[in-house]
């Protein structure tokens, strides 16, 4: 007897919940960015386009139908199978000038259109000006260095940029193959208002293999103008 009230309930919160479990999932926040992106040559300059999009399932691909964003040119980029990017929760596309109908990346607003499993439209636009910042170039260490460590912290240095009005730092431990500075804005993220840097103590180990890399912004937003230096890989002397 016991058994049996056990699997008719069972039978009835399977019941409950079976909805729920199959039910469309839903978008409940949708925001556009669209910036400007200048590597050091020969990289093409870029325009970033970038959704974030959460949903009622963690798993946004699964939300939507469609997932477009038009350019000023009538150029319509589809952000719905390929550019998603689960590390950090967006769909991501960065075209260059021959990805555009007009050959060149055109100012104006770029909107982006999406389409969840219930029908639901979504829209945003961007007016989006066509300025790049130069890269910045390292000035310390220098590429294929090693520097010493066990008397003071260094303090990386490179070139000012017009235009920008801060720099973040991004540094990837090669030994290990992880990021040391890579978290998003607000989350650690480590960045300088000036051309230089003092890394912490303890942030660098001895006997190590790094890459650095400065990206210069030119505002404290999260999603603006920015241009990067190329990689830096340098080594800290091991312990005597």
């Amino acid at each position: 007897m016991r058994k049996r009230v056990i699997a008719v309930m069972l039978v009835a919160a399977l019941g409950i919940l079976g909805p729920a479990l199959t039910a469309q999932a839903e978008i409940y926040d949708f925001r556009f960015y669209a910036f400007t992106q200048r590597d050091p040559a020969p990289a093409p300059d870029r325009v970033c386009l970038q959704v974030n999009l959460e949903d009622s399932r963690f798993r946004p691909p699964e939300a939507i139908n469609s997932l477009t964003v038009t350019a000023p040119d009538g150029t319509v980029f589809d952000l719905t199978k390929h550019c998603w990017l689960d590390l950090g929760k967006i769909f991501w596309l960065s075209p260059t000038a021959d990805q555009f109908n007009s050959k060149t990346q055109p100012a104006g607003a770029y909107t982006a259109k999406a389409v969840d499993k219930s029908g639901r439209t979504f829209t945003s636009a961007v007016n989006l000006a066509i300025k790049f910042l130069e890269p910045p170039v390292i000035t310390f260490p220098t590429n294929g260095g090693v520097i010493d460590i066990s008397a003071a912290p260094p303090v990386f240095k490179w070139t000012a940029v017009t235009g920008a009005q801060h720099y973040r730092i991004l540094l990837k431990d090669l030994s290990w193959g992880e990021p040391v500075y890579w978290k998003p804005a607000g989350i650690n993220e480590h960045r300088s208002y000036k051309t230089s840097y003092r890394v912490p103590l303890g942030d660098l180990m001895p006997g190590k293999q790094y890459s650095l890399r400065i990206e210069a912004r030119d505002t404290d937003k999260g999603l603006n103008k920015r241009s990067h230096s190329t990689w830096v890989n340098f080594s800290t002397a091991p312990l005597p």
